[in-house]
């Protein structure tokens, strides 16, 4: 029987829904493999929204990160912890599909680490690995010698070799 996690997905500042996708998608692929099922809930806030709409967000969803390509998290080990990619604001640069997804899987690589998958974590830190090796010739925004979704689907078929 699988493990069942109930996980919020919330686009970062101005990274874009191709950032998020891509953790997802290495996150889905590894899933299948060590018999966890993550269940998705997804929600539209950020500065591409703002950008996008108009629309004035909630204080909780006004996120600022700094700059690099990293992963963070806010970890409660009683409860609800939050990990996102740290890029800081890009929304020039969103539906390109040219931003890097690393620290959105890297993300995705800390989450379960803190909640014990670490068979799954293990195949996730693989797949960057080798990505990195073998394929990502730059971590800069357009400069990577891939594209957004090519960079996601290396690390996927890396993880689950």
């Amino acid at each position: 029987m699988a493990k069942s996690y109930d996980i919020t997905v919330i686009p970062g500042e101005g990274t874009g829904p191709e950032v998020v996708a891509e953790g997802i998608k290495v996150l889905d692929a590894v899933a299948a493999l060590e018999r966890v099922k993550p269940n998705f809930a997804c929600f539209d806030f950020g500065g591409a929204r703002y950008l996008r709409t108009g629309e004035i967000l909630p204080e909780g969803a006004i996120t600022q990160g700094g700059m690099g390509i990293a992963a963070g998290g806010n970890i409660n080990p009683q409860g609800v912890s939050m990990f996102e990619p740290i890029g800081g604001s890009a929304p020039k640069y969103t539906g390109k599909n040219i931003i890097n997804p690393l620290a959105a899987i890297c993300a995705a690589y800390m989450m379960l680490k803190t909640l014990g998958e670490d068979n799954a974590a293990a195949r996730i830190e693989k797949g960057i690995v080798t990505a990195l090796q073998n394929d990502i010739k730059s971590l800069a925004a357009g400069s990577m010698g891939l594209s957004t979704t090519q960079v996601g689907d290396k690390v996927a078929s890396y993880a689950v070799m």
